[in-house]
């Protein structure tokens, strides 16, 4: 058994921990998905700032009739480097001033591209010009080629940048005349980020783009990073960042999922338990080609996740604690049900000795039956015994004369029946399988058990007793002849409805019947004949009453009837009914058969010899005014 609960305790340790790991999986999950939705939803608005600053500064500084008139003369003069640099020198001069103010807004570029895709002028370094962009800048060839604006990251011939690219066009020719570019470079997001957020923020770019875009000497401000295939500016970085960022490495497989997220253009926040940082990274597409070029990541100290993990921790230390105490206290419990149990076996074992039907009950519930009681009702166990039935007195047959649930009183338990009943009137019918009915007479002893109380309830089979008992009331009130009722059993119906009348005023009404010329049908047929009328019209009598009326052989050829219930009126009704029953059959060797009747109705104080009397009176009455008739009294 301390086997059995030792590996009972081990499974639900395992299934804990399992369960508590899994939550705090789902906690912090569903704390790292919010990350990702708030720091992606953070990047979509520092972005939508630049653009908004990138539009105004184009639509109040660049777009206006100079640049556009200046534009006019370079496509005239594209072959003429004199002009051009003339043209590039006024273009320079007329803008420098508003440059100037637009890069307190960290505009970190301001270029102008001919129709060819040619850098014409880098308002930040004037001097380099003329360098071919096409194969460079995807963005600056699809402006030129539709015509129509486009931003996005892209990594240039000298440095990387958030890049917003307008067409440069004259609307009054409709001719489309080169393009500009407004950049900020990733630091303006990632400042942005830090300082809004209080987080620390880093930008890394993709690695292939950087050779094969930047030019050589421009190449060495790119530092390696753990993430394979990607670089960091280290411009954007000062020696304290630098240090922080090197110190923070998180493990191989933190890195693995980041570098599987961002190939595949997906937002994701992930935990390291190793420097325990929650680390944010949204992947950056290059707007022409989709591919992924950069990511931002996003770093926060987190002591939230720490402190899921650490609740985890005394949770599981709590958990297995309280399990551990619940199954010693278990362990325990089921030690003393086991030892309850042999007890049991020994009780049962007592009550099986016994040939009688024994239980001990509180009279709500059966808790122990001995053999010879679950084989009589055909159970197999008292389990399929509660099934059934749901307390003893659901057993009782309700029949006269035997204890049954409807003999109690209000509020009266069946205990409190029992013990109002002599011990000499103790018996029941007891509902079983068998067909025929057995009686049984029940005796109790009293047990108190843990301030409990109950009772051993013995069941002694008196069918014998109680059939012989019931042949001798028969012969006591039954007539032998006919099988109704005799005088004896007349006298205590009459009693007991007597006691109707006066406890709810109903009616009562008694009837006496004489079979006309009976004597002279004997002398004529002989007794026997006689014998076989008497049978037969106290079955027709019988057959033809109600079932709460009385019908008994008086004497000779008399019955009387009572009729419970019912008042003279209704009782002449009912006589009439039977009369004409009576009128309309044959016996086959006597012919037809014809009764007087005589009626009365009980008055109060009335007895039965006094109703008797009135019925006979009115039987005489009857009897002189022709017979086969109904008279009253």
């Amino acid at each position: 058994m301390r086997l059995r609960y030792l590996i009972l305790f081990i499974v639900l340790s395992i299934l804990i921990l399992l369960f508590l790991d899994y939550e705090k999986s789902v906690k912090i999950n569903e704390y790292l998905d919010e990350k990702t939705e708030r720091y992606t939803n953070a990047y979509s608005v520092i972005y939508s700032q630049h653009k908004e600053l990138a539009d105004t500064f184009f639509r109040t500084i660049i777009n206006d009739d100079t640049v556009i008139s200046i534009y006019k003369d370079i496509n005239d003069n594209i072959k003429n480097d004199t002009s051009l640099d003339l043209l590039r020198g006024k273009l320079y001069s007329h803008l420098i001033k508003n440059y100037k103010k637009i890069q307190i807004n960290n505009v970190n570029t301001l270029n102008f591209h001919t129709l060819d895709n040619k850098n014409f002028l880098r308002m930040q370094e004037p001097e380099k010009f003329d360098d071919d962009l096409e194969n460079i800048k995807e963005t600056v060839k699809y402006v030129n080629t539709t015509y129509k604006a486009i931003d996005g990251f892209e990594i240039g011939r000298l440095q990387q940048g958030f890049r917003f690219i307008y067409p440069i066009e004259d609307i009054v020719s409709n001719k489309h005349l080169g393009s500009v570019e407004i950049s900020f470079d990733a630091r303006s997001f990632t400042t942005k980020l830090m300082n809004q957020y209080n987080v620390e923020s880093h930008f890394f770019a993709l690695e292939k783009i950087l050779k094969a875009k930047l030019l050589e000497p421009y190449q060495s401000n790119y530092l390696k990073t753990p993430f394979e295939g990607f670089s960091i500016d280290k411009r954007l970085l000062d020696q304290s960042s630098t240090n922080r960022l090197r110190s923070k490495i998180p493990e191989q497989s933190f890195i693995q999922k980041v570098q599987t997220s961002i190939a595949n253009n997906k937002a994701i926040t992930l935990y390291s338990s190793k420097v325990q940082l929650v680390v944010t990274f949204i992947p950056i597409t290059n707007p022409v080609t989709k591919e992924v070029v950069a990511f931002i990541s996003i770093i926060s100290p987190e002591q939230y996740i720490v402190n899921i993990i650490k609740n985890f921790y005394i949770i599981n230390i709590i958990s297995i604690l309280l399990l551990l105490m619940t199954s010693l206290f278990i362990y325990r419990q089921q030690k003393t049900k086991y030892q309850i149990k042999e007890k049991e076996h020994l009780l049962q074992n007592i009550l099986d000795t016994t040939k009688h039907l024994t239980f001990i009950t509180d009279f709500v519930d059966i808790g122990f039956a001995n053999k010879a009681f679950l084989e009589y009702f055909n159970f197999k166990s008292i389990d399929e015994f509660h099934e059934n039935y749901s307390q003893f007195s659901d057993l009782l047959l309700q029949k006269d004369g035997y204890i049954n649930d409807s003999l109690r009183k209000k509020g009266e338990s069946f205990v409190d029946l029992l013990n109002r009943t002599p011990e000499s009137k103790r018996k029941a019918i007891l509902l079983s399988p068998k067909i025929d009915l057995e009686a049984f007479s029940i005796s109790m002893e009293t047990i108190v058990f843990k301030e409990k109380v109950f009772y051993l309830v013995t069941l002694m089979d008196i069918t014998k007793m109680e059939i012989e008992r019931i042949q001798a009331e028969e012969k006591a009130y039954y007539d032998e002849l006919t099988g109704i009722y005799n005088r004896n059993k007349l006298k205590e119906m009459f009693d007991i409805e007597v006691k109707k009348v006066k406890r709810f005023q109903h009616p009562l009404s008694m009837a006496m019947l004489d079979i006309d010329h009976f004597k002279l049908l004997n002398d004529t047929y002989g007794h026997l004949i006689g014998d076989e009328v008497l049978v037969m019209l106290a079955k027709l009598i019988k057959e033809n009453l109600r079932e709460t009326d009385t019908v008994a052989r008086w004497g000779g050829e008399e019955f009387v009837v009572i009729f419970s219930e019912t008042n003279i009126n209704n009782a002449a009704v009912a006589l009439k009914n039977l009369q004409n029953k009576i009128n309309s059959i044959k016996h086959e060797s006597a012919g037809n058969i014809t009764v007087s009747y005589g009626l009365t109705e009980y008055k109060s104080n009335d007895t039965i010899q006094t109703t008797l009397q009135r019925c006979d009176t009115a039987l005489y009455k009857a009897k002189n005014n022709g017979r086969n008739r109904i008279e009253t009294a």
